[in-house]
């Protein structure tokens, strides 16, 4: 599993989130293992983990066959490429930058 630049797993946090990210292999190793030892012990979690897989298998099978369009693609590599931050000083004025990577 990956563990790319990843916070501190804290120990206390609800498992039920992330449960796409482990899937995808985007957790901290620890937190993956705490996951499915927890799953191993409670049927619910691991039903939920079940249909997950299930979902993400059904998505893969189903677009596999025919590309997305030409332009949403366009779209989600420009929303890729673009950030936006936002601050508010203590005067209450708020600015927001957004700035597009146009190299690819």
């Amino acid at each position: 599993m990956s563990t790319r630049n990843t916070p501190e797993v804290d120990p206390r946090r609800d498992l039920r989130y992330g449960l796409e990210e482990a899937l995808d292999g985007e957790v901290p190793q620890e937190l993956a293992e705490r996951m499915s030892a927890h799953t191993a012990d409670c049927p619910e979690c691991a039903d939920e983990v079940e249909r997950l897989r299930r979902l993400k298998e059904l998505v893969r099978r189903s677009c596999c066959d025919t590309p997305a369009p030409s332009e949403l693609r366009d779209r989600i590599a420009l929303q890729c490429r673009t950030v936006t931050v936002t601050s508010t000083d203590a005067d209450g004025t708020t600015v927001r930058v957004t700035r597009t990577s146009w190299s690819s």
